[in-house]
């Protein structure tokens, strides 16, 4: 029997991979959910009564950068990753929402959802245009 040998280089390299380009994205899904598990947020009054989708929007920014940066160095750089990034962030947007509707206090919000959305879009453009000017 043939036992592939282990190469200690290749697997710290895949941990360091992981480290950087994968557990960002898992992590900021942890604490979208975290956050969303609260009853009350605390956050600074911007002095407009719509503030919250500038929060929702900017938080989805950043995980739209990340599950874009971990799916292009997972699977490539493609229109088809990019467009599975786009999904997945706003399928995680709508999930996050449903779930506010079982927190006491919370409720789900389509408004909230669509900020998500476009929170989403403007991150994974975002790392988008990054990938361009630096492959250009």
């Amino acid at each position: 029997m043939n036992q592939e040998q282990i190469d200690p280089q290749q697997t710290s390299s895949n941990i360091i991979i992981f480290c950087i380009f994968h557990l960002p994205p898992l992590a900021m899904a942890l604490a979208i959910f975290v956050a969303s598990s609260f009853s009350i947020i605390m956050t600074p009054n911007l002095g407009f009564d719509w503030q919250d989708k500038v929060y929702h929007a900017t938080a989805y920014a950043v995980f739209g950068t990340l599950i874009y940066r971990s799916f292009s160095k997972r699977w490539g750089i493609s229109l088809k990753m990019l467009n599975i990034s786009l999904l997945s962030g706003i399928l995680y947007g709508i999930s996050d929402e449903v779930h506010q509707a079982f927190v006491p206090g919370r409720f789900a919000d389509w408004t909230d959802a669509l900020a998500d959305a476009v929170g989403i879009f403007i991150g994974v453009s975002i790392w988008r245009i990054i990938l361009y000017y630096k492959n250009n």
